[in-house]
């Protein structure tokens, strides 16, 4: 009798690995660590992706994790004269006075797609533009408190967290929300106003892995998202992946993979958040062709 054993098959959704905006602000981080000695602070996980930091922590960099301490209450902490770098995700300006006083060499690894939305909302009349995101991320608070007299809608609750004087006309998102929620809330800030236009939306990065998922053919038996439960645009993608009906998998890294149960699991497509690197992508996907 002959046994044939048929391996995983794996498919690859492109894009996949960091999108520019994550590495980036890493290699400004490690750029950081090669010219200055003193001290580097990174106020805020610089990306949301556990593993990433960790790495970075290994070359002797201090991170402040938004999740368990109160930003600027460590900014005041930080020694005078050590290095400051800023998340990709963007950070209250107050900050940049406050490390000016400290004598704080400041690096800022803001995405551009977020600098841009905030350039944008700064030069429309003040006090007519609505931000659609979570004032639970590190982008749309920021933006909460650069922007005081804009309105602000929160994804969270489809709600509106705070109201202007004037009658708004323009609408931006945080960069990593999911077209189906964005389209909700504009149903229901047309509502109430009507000329509100969608000016800056999700980023190119955030858009184009929604949409590959979204395209999937119904051939696979599941989907495996790779990436932070912390990480904004990896979530949406797995929503979106749960929203077509796929059996859906979460996992960080291999040691998270190895752990899950993907019996009968024949063929199976992989997808990464914005945050996770080429080399976890391949040590995934090389187990899963293993078995």
């Amino acid at each position: 009798m002959i046994f044939i054993h048929l391996r995983m098959e794996v498919h690859i959704i492109s894009p996949f690995g960091f999108c520019s905006g994550v590495n980036n602000a890493i290699e400004m981080a490690k750029k950081a660590r090669k010219s200055y000695s003193n001290g580097i602070y990174l106020l805020g996980m610089i990306v949301h992706n556990e593993d990433v930091v960790k790495e970075l922590e290994k070359e002797n960099m201090h991170i402040i994790d938004e999740r368990k301490s109160n930003l600027l209450d460590e900014l005041k902490k930080i020694p005078n004269g050590s290095i400051i770098i800023y998340s990709a995700h963007g950070h209250p300006y107050i900050y940049e006075e406050i490390a000016k006083k400290k004598n704080l060499i400041q690096i800022d690894a803001t995405c551009p797609f977020v600098s841009l939305n905030l350039k944008e909302a700064n030069e429309f009349e003040k006090g007519t533009t609505i931000y659609i995101g979570s004032k639970k991320h590190l982008e749309a608070a920021s933006f909460y408190f650069n922007c005081p007299s804009s309105y602000f809608f929160d994804i969270d609750t489809f709600s509106f967290l705070r109201k202007g004087e004037k009658k708004p006309k323009h609408v931006i998102t945080q960069t990593t929300l999911s077209e189906d929620e964005i389209e909700k809330a504009m149903e229901i800030i047309r509502k109430e106003y009507m000329e509100a236009s969608l000016e800056k939306s999700v980023c190119f990065s955030t858009k184009s892995r929604q949409d590959a998922i979204k395209k999937l053919p119904n051939e696979y038996d599941a989907i495996l998202i790779l990436g932070s439960t912390y990480s904004s645009n990896t979530n949406k993608l797995a929503s979106i992946s749960i929203d077509k009906g796929f059996k859906t998998y979460r996992a960080l890294n291999l040691e998270e993979l190895k752990k899950l149960d993907l019996k009968g699991i024949k063929k199976i497509a992989v997808a990464t958040g914005a945050s996770t690197s080429k080399k976890t992508l391949e040590e995934c996907s090389s187990y899963l062709e293993s078995l």
